[in-house]
């Protein structure tokens, strides 16, 4: 990405291709968020947003799962140039509707002038943009919501042919490419019938309907979409997932009828992804066993961000020496400790021919492009740490895959407070594990130059202080979501960043100068 100004050029031809077991489809190995290119937080947004959203609608829909199913199946040696013609053909006949909607809908969730200002330059993904802003035509002034609303069911629909869902009940020993040939009910014909019949034009009474039925549906009062967490958040959040998307929904259903053109209803997708896992089962049961039908239809900013993926890259790695302690300490008001799985330390820093130890303690600090690591013996600890810089202030990190894999150090760590553990696993995952055990999670939140930090805490008194550090966007709707799934257990609690202030500091700067790549995937 270096020197590009937005990631959203990607042609989704290579996206469809990518199979984990996380789900059905999975649209890249991750989203690289490049920061050195970036202008701020809302090009961050974007970009992550984009990509996330061309993954979505993909799991989402009959055209994309016939996609998804036929590239993999392919990829696997079945049928292989037979259902390679069929995956080719499917992605050229959707691509002005995968662009439109990834490119829209970024742009709305960013702020559409940012976006603007974002992909000045660069003619076709503003042309993109253009057309599905076009996509409500209507005069007076609605409500922001009604319109993205209205924007996301057309291309939700337009993935949606009938046929769809009668090509994957036929599967794929029989599927080829005369069944999704030129002309026939592709998405990207779908769309340009509905702007050709007036649907663009067609939403104002609905939209009034709507709104009289609806006049406190919470959260639109301003120009700009409410945060996640704030007051009226879940109130527009229900208001959108049962009233208004499922009548945008149906509305873009009429219009494509009349035209003679069949959707798949949103009361069959259930239908649809069972129908598509037992397709796939039916010549590949390992593949098929990887598969997740997902259920729970969130509201459209939030869909497809599996935050576990996420990726930001801070800088090319940092070349590491190993130095004496009194170097490595340098001349700072305090010193970095660290406390390391080497393969963590592998993944992040460049060492050249040097030997790394599959687990060491070191005092670490920055200068330039340089880390500089001066090694303390195995299985020391903070306190002994401290007592050889002089008793200056030790700042105490590791990581959670560190402690995940060393649990003699988990249990030393823990005689000290704080110690600051960096998130380089999937945080929801770990959440999950202690809500169920009965845990206390405290979260708080808040902005750092282009990134922003959630720091969790369990239970009142542990000294562990978990830092996840990523994208705004990926941030909060991630601290929203652990909240809602475990009410009363995952917990707001601003004072958190209060209770160790200078060290927290300390913490975050260290890791954005010196790490290599933020993500929750573990080190590999």
């Amino acid at each position: 990405m270096a020197g590009e100004t937005l990631s959203c050029g990607r042609d989704h031809l290579s996206d469809v291709l990518r199979f984990d077991q996380y789900g059905a489809y999975d649209g890249s190995d991750s989203w690289v968020l490049t920061m050195g290119s970036l202008t701020g937080p809302a090009q961050v947004s974007m970009t992550e947003l984009h990509e996330a959203l061309h993954h979505e609608l993909q799991r989402s829909s009959g055209w994309g799962l016939l996609a998804t199913g036929a590239g993999i199946l392919a990829r696997s040696g079945f049928r292989r140039h037979a259902l390679r013609e069929v995956f080719l053909r499917l992605v050229d006949q959707s691509r002005d509707s995968h662009e439109t909607y990834a490119t829209t809908l970024s742009a709305i969730v960013t702020g559409v002038d940012a976006a603007r200002e974002l992909l000045v330059g660069n003619r076709e993904y503003l042309a993109y943009l253009d057309r599905g802003l076009a996509l409500v035509d209507v005069a007076g002034d609605w409500p922001w919501q009604f319109r993205i609303s209205a924007i996301d069911a057309v291309l939700r629909v337009c993935m949606r042919p009938a046929m769809s869902l009668d090509l994957v009940h036929r599967g794929f020993r029989q599927l080829a490419g005369d069944d999704v040939a030129a002309g026939r009910d592709s998405p990207d014909r779908r769309l340009a019938v509905f702007e050709q019949t007036g649907g663009p034009q067609s939403w104002t009474q609905l939209f009034a309907a709507v709104r009289a039925e609806f006049p406190d549906r919470g959260g639109d009062d301003g120009a700009a979409r409410p945060r996640a967490g704030s007051p009226g958040f879940e109130r527009l959040r229900q208001f959108e997932e049962e009233v208004l998307g499922p009548r945008c929904h149906a509305h873009v259903c009429e219009v494509l009828d009349r035209a003679g053109l069949g959707s798949v209803g949103s009361h069959q997708q259930s239908a649809l992804a069972t129908a598509y896992r037992d397709a796939v089962a039916e010549v590949d049961p390992e593949t098929a066993a990887l598969i997740t039908v997902a259920r729970e239809r969130l509201a459209a900013h939030e869909d497809g961000l599996e935050l576990h993926r996420q990726r930001v890259l801070l800088r090319a790695p940092l070349t590491a020496e190993f130095a004496s302690v009194a170097e490595s300490a340098g001349g700072g008001d305090h010193v970095c400790g660290l406390w390391l799985d080497g393969a963590v330390a592998k993944g992040q820093f460049m060492f050249g021919e040097q030997a790394v130890p599959e687990r060491f303690a070191a005092i670490a600090s920055v200068s330039g492009a340089t880390i500089r690591f001066g090694l303390l013996p195995d299985g020391a600890t903070p306190t002994q740490c401290q007592g050889m810089v002089a008793n200056r202030p030790l700042l105490a990190l590791t990581t959670h895959h560190t402690l995940a894999r060393h649990g003699d150090l988990l249990a030393m760590l823990q005689t000290v407070e704080p110690v600051f553990v960096l998130m380089d696993l999937p945080v929801e995952r770990h959440v999950a594990q202690w809500t169920a055990s009965g845990i206390l999670v405290r979260t708080a939140t808040r902005d750092i130059g282009d990134v922003t930090l959630l720091m969790l805490a369990v239970t009142r008194n542990h000294p562990f202080r978990f830092l996840c550090i990523g994208t705004p966007a990926g941030m909060y709707l991630l601290a929203d979501r652990l909240r809602r799934r475990h009410p009363g257990q995952v917990v707001l609690e601003p004072t958190l960043l209060e209770e160790h202030p200078a060290a927290t500091g300390f913490a975050v700067n260290f890791v954005l100068n010196a790490w290599h790549l933020l993500k929750q995937g573990g080190p590999t």
